[in-house]
């Protein structure tokens, strides 16, 4: 889902994108959307005779994605602009598992890190150390990260540790699609909109 909200702000882009996912159906799965989303540009892109037409996006997938089950080898080759982490920290089992990634993504980031997970006490807290952590450990490496979104400053975070949380809202419109799986899933059916609620922050070099 990063790479295709990379996708929509830089339609243009050539965007190559290491995707890591530790189950293989879920791999399987975004691989399959994938190739739906280019057979449909590709329709969209060509005239009826098979022949290209002019537009933004070309005809061919701006988006280049590998897709991995573990994090790749540390080569030199192996650097990143941007390391997103989306909703995965809180799949790892302890404090030290998600430091180990946070290293990880230290080492790999040429200039950007991105950490999102829900909008919860929990998923704040996962936040709030990670943020901490990413930005005492780089600054000892000697190749320090600064907050970019959505703090204003590099200080302690002023929530830590407080009744209230850091986090938003965004309210999104489900699909068809979507909302034929929460009936099947519930019984119930859904209503056309829903609120999702995030915690984030946004390290640059």
């Amino acid at each position: 889902t990063a790479a295709w909200a990379a996708r929509a702000i830089w339609p243009s882009a050539r965007v190559r994108v290491t995707s890591v996912e530790g189950s293989a159906s879920m791999a399987d799965i975004g691989y399959r959307i994938q190739r739906l989303v280019d057979d449909m540009e590709h329709l969209e892109t060509t005239g009826s005779n098979g022949t290209d037409v002019d537009t933004d996006f070309g005809t061919t997938s701006a988006l280049d994605v590998r897709w991995v089950r573990g994090l790749p080898r540390e080569r030199v080759e192996n650097r990143y602009v941007v390391c997103v982490a989306s909703y995965s920290l809180n799949e790892l089992r302890s404090q030290v598992e998600r430091h180990q990634l946070l290293n990880r993504l230290i080492r790999s980031a040429t200039e950007y890190i991105v950490l999102i997970e829900h909008g919860t006490p929990h998923g704040f807290a996962i936040i709030e150390d990670s943020r901490r952590y990413v930005l005492n450990v780089s600054r000892k490496l000697g190749m320090p990260f600064h907050v970019a979104a959505p703090c204003p400053h590099d200080g302690p975070c002023p929530l830590r540790d407080k009744r209230a949380w850091c986090h938003f809202s965004q309210r999104h419109l489900r699909t068809v699609e979507q909302r034929v799986a929460v009936k099947s899933l519930t019984g119930n059916a859904p209503r056309d909109a829903y609120t999702e609620r995030l915690s984030y922050v946004v390290l640059k070099r």
